[in-house]
């Protein structure tokens, strides 16, 4: 799964792949990837409020 967010990541970066010639695509993928990094801040946030809650 790491990997495959770490993809989604190289290809929402419009210097690594050009995909101006498919815009429903690139809009997916950046979406994808927007999603997953709030995911990712979310999960993060709980945990540290769970390890606050257990002092």
């Amino acid at each position: 799964m790491h990997r495959l967010l770490g993809l989604t990541g190289y290809a929402a970066n419009p210097r690594n792949i050009g995909l101006s010639d498919l815009p429903d695509l690139a809009d997916a993928i950046f979406d994808l990837h927007n999603d997953s990094q709030q995911a990712a801040a979310a999960h993060r946030w709980a945990e540290d409020a769970q390890r606050c809650r257990m002092a």
